[in-house]
Formats: structure tokens, C-alpha cells, sequence
């Protein structure tokens, strides 16, 4: 079946193997043309979308616009897939979908607040968390992303002194942010900052904690000082409604 024929069948609720179309996206098809389903008015057609949207997400930045208005939809699913495809593909050229992203932090469903914490986990990009992070004050003025915002007056690294002052805030959306800087997949995982998330009785820092610990390092990564027992695993992550 061809990728078009794939789409058209995904519009009409017909099963269509969704690795096929997948693997035509990653095989030159236009991702433009996923829009066809983000945008659809069915709504198992957009939660189709937006899963191969998480799947292919470095491919995305034809759908940013489209991708940013699904921030908003009423599916804990939707969003949560939308949140790790436009992680992976937004840019500094990006600051709405950039700052909404951040906004994230403070959705009211703990899946949709964790994907938002791993997408900046995940991502090594200093100048565009700092984007993300004024284009969300921007977005949300008057509110502790003002203050998140301030981090990156003088600088585009968070440093570690930082770092422990959010992990202590007294507004949780402060204290995810941290717990997604401090988790972030530099090419040499920090042991202080990893630290800092596993002593800050925190159970969604420490569940984003082995979480990242579980992921395939990037080449030439390493983990400085780390040991934890089996004891101190948890569950892993799985984004369900």
C-alpha cells in the first residue's frame, strides 16, 4: 500500500500498519503530508498522527505549526506524543512551539508534566532552552516561568547553585524544569546534578532520574560516579491515558 493510500485509510478508521508508514516518512516520503492527520477532524486519525509524529521527530519541523496547536488537545495521549516529536525537531527558529513546550511543565495530567520534563532532559541545546524559556514568559506573563526566564539573563547553562535553589521552589513547576536540566544527556553525565534530583524526594524527578539512566547513551557518553541498587528502580515510564 502506498503512503498516501496508508493515510487516506488511517482517515476512513480502516487498520493500516502504522511501522509501514513510518518507515515511508524515513524513506524520503514528505512529512508534510502528516498534517493530513494532525489536522484531521477524526480524532483516532490525530492520535495516529501524533504517535508517528514521536516516532520520527528529528523529521518534523514541516509540521511545527500543526504540532503546536495539539499542545492543546484534550488527549493526555495526543499531547504527550506531540510533546516528544516537537522536542526532538524544534529550533531557536522555533520560540512558540519552543515556549509552549515549557508551558507543558505545568499541564494538570503527571504524563503529559513528565514528557514535558524528559523532551528537556533529552535535548543537550543550552541556547534553545534559554529560548524556550523567555518565550514562555512571554506566553505566560506574571507567572514562575518569569522567573525561570531570569536563570538565562546572564547566561545560557544553568549552573549547578541554580540548579539546587529550583529543585527547592515552592512552585513544582520550578522544581520539574530542574529536574529536567539536571538530567539532561550531556556528554558527561553530570554526578552532582544527578545528585541533586536523587536526594530531592521528589518520586516524578527520581522516576525521570531512571529513566534517563535507562536510555542508550550518546556515543562516547559516559556516567560519572553513579551507583544505585535495583531497589531504587522504578517502574518505567509508559504514557497512557
Amino acid at each position: 500500500m502506498s503512503p498516501e493510500n496508508m493515510i487516506e485509510a488511517i482517515l476512513a478508521g480502516e487498520d493500516v500498519d502504522a511501522f509501514e508508514l513510518i518507515g515511508a516518512f524515513y524513506r524520503g516520503y514528505p512529512v508534510k503530508n502528516l498534517s493530513k492527520l494532525l489536522c484531521s477532524n477524526y480524532k483516532p486519525a490525530v492520535a495516529a498522527g501524533a504517535y508517528i509524529a514521536n516516532q520520527i521527530g528529528n523529521m518534523l519541523q514541516p509540521c511545527i505549526d500543526e504540532l503546536t496547536v495539539l499542545l492543546n488537545d484534550e488527549s493526555v495521549q495526543i499531547r504527550s506524543d506531540v510533546i516528544f516529536g516537537l522536542g526532538a525537531c524544534a529550533n531557536v527558529r522555533h520560540e512558540e512551539a519552543l515556549g509552549r513546550l515549557l508551558l507543558a511543565l505545568g499541564d494538570p495530567d503527571p504524563f503529559v508534566h513528565r514528557a514535558a520534563i524528559l523532551s528537556i532532559a533529552r535535548n543537550r541545546d543550552d541556547t534553545r532552552l534559554a529560548y524556550g524559556a523567555r518565550a514562555a514568559a512571554k506566553l505566560a506573563p506574571g507567572t514562575v516561568f518569569e522567573e525561570i526566564a531570569e536563570v538565562f539573563r546572564s547566561s545560557e547553562r544553568v549552573d549547578t547553585e541554580t540548579l539546587k535553589q529550583l529543585i527547592r521552589h515552592q512552585n513544582p513547576i520550578a522544581r520539574r524544569f530542574a529536574v529536567g536540566v539536571a538530567c539532561r544527556a550531556e556528554i558527561i553525565l553530570d554526578a552532582e546534578r544527578l545528585a541533586i534530583v536523587e536526594n530531592c524526594n521528589d518520586e516524578k524527578g527520581r522516576l525521570v532520574l531512571n529513566e534517563m539512566r535507562r536510555r542508550p547513551k550518546p556515543i562516547g557518553a559516559r556516567i560519572a560516579c553513579i551507583s544505585f541498587t535495583p531497589e531504587d528502580r522504578h517502574p518505567t515510564l509508559r504514557l497512557v491515558e
